[in-house]
């Protein structure tokens, strides 16, 4: 996605709240750094920018490991 929007960039987990892993923390995260981009129920309506919703488990777990990692470009 355009932009730092991805809580798992950075490698050291600071960017994530207290006690991160719940559902209604993730919600609160995607809400706040995901949903402009990827859609509130990711489904992307942006150029560029993909849908999240659909994609198979396992993609999306790769996804977010790659752009932790820095495997995965997360573009500025």
């Amino acid at each position: 996605c355009p932009g730092k929007c991805c809580p798992f960039q950075t490698r050291d987990g600071k960017e994530l709240p207290p006690g991160s892993g719940t559902a209604k923390e993730g919600a609160a995260i995607f809400a706040q750094k995901c949903a402009a981009c990827h859609g509130p129920n990711g489904i992307s309506q942006m150029p560029g920018s993909p849908s999240l919703a659909g994609q198979p488990d396992i993609f999306t777990q790769y996804q977010l490991v790659f752009m932790r990692d820095g495997a995965r470009e997360v573009r500025d």
